[in-house]
């Protein structure tokens, strides 16, 4: 299969990639039913109009924060194909996103757990008198770990890449590229401390279902990043990631401010429920 895919070119990588993404939910799948997450019969069952409702919101929210994602990074792509014909610029630059989302994956863990631990701490002792307090203080706890522990792993992995810049260059033959990618790594390396402040944050607005704010944070990011590239486009490759730090940024301010402002687990409500 990897030796086909290779003599098609550019669409054997999209057919590998679709494969690996067809396998990749099978095995999910197969996974869940195994430890009776998930339940064959359950599945052929019609959902009532509440549930659906809600599945509807909360996943229309994640379709709308996808597509923001998508079209603003289609956008990255379209500019930086016409920087130059050779080919060089977007070599260069799809090899620098590699690196960076080397440490994505770590960083993407860290929202996972957000998302899990903070809706299992709210629902702990709700029952009791004074228990929702108890366990909304107990989740917003947790929830400052979520975000020192993301920040931390982004600063460990942004240290992590600045001592792989040396070695970025083997990711390509070429000279031309490698020198065009080389400085690109070092903006990857520096954003790593705020994508995992931001994904951190994300995963416990998602343990929160606060899906609306999420997709609204985000398409205001691509707006924010659309707008900075215009602009910082004359920079050349710079200009391109210059405008991810835009796009995180404006993600940052938005969950600081729904974590210690506006959310749920905001530490002036909390404090106010406990006093009640």
């Amino acid at each position: 299969m990897c030796a086909r895919a290779r003599r098609l070119g550019v669409a054997g990588a999209g057919l590998a990639t679709a494969v690996s993404e067809v396998v990749s939910c099978a095995l999910f799948v197969a996974l869940l039913v195994r430890r009776r997450i998930l339940r064959a019969d359950l599945l052929r069952k019609s959902l009532n109009a509440e549930t659906a409702s809600q599945l509807f919101a909360a996943g229309g929210a994640v379709q709308l924060r996808s597509l923001s994602i998508q079209a603003a990074f289609l956008y990255v792509a379209r500019t930086v194909a016409r920087m130059d014909t050779s080919g060089v610029a977007a070599a260069a630059h799809q090899i620098t996103l590699q690196f960076w989302q080397l440490g994505g994956i770590a960083l993407l863990a860290i929202s996972t757990a957000g998302s899990v631990i903070i809706p299992a701490l709210r629902a702990q002792g709700v029952a009791e008198p004074g228990g929702r307090a108890r366990a909304d203080a107990a989740a917003a706890c947790a929830a400052d770990r979520v975000m020192l522990w993301g920040g931390a792993m982004g600063c460990a992995l942004g240290c992590a890449l600045l001592a792989l810049l040396p070695f970025a260059s083997v990711l390509s033959p070429l000279p031309e590229v490698q020198r065009a990618a080389r400085p690109l790594a070092l903006f990857a390396a520096l954003l790593q401390p705020l994508v995992g402040l931001v994904f951190a944050g994300e995963g416990v607005m998602q343990g929160l279902n606060c899906f609306g704010a999420i997709a609204a944070l985000t398409t205001a990011g691509s707006v924010a990043m659309v707008v900075a590239l215009r602009l910082l486009a004359p920079l050349g490759l710079s200009g391109v990631w210059l405008s991810f730090f835009v796009f995180n940024i404006v993600r940052l301010l938005g969950v600081l401010r729904h974590h210690f402002r506006s959310g749920p687990l905001a530490v002036s409500r909390v404090s106010r429920r406990l006093a009640a």
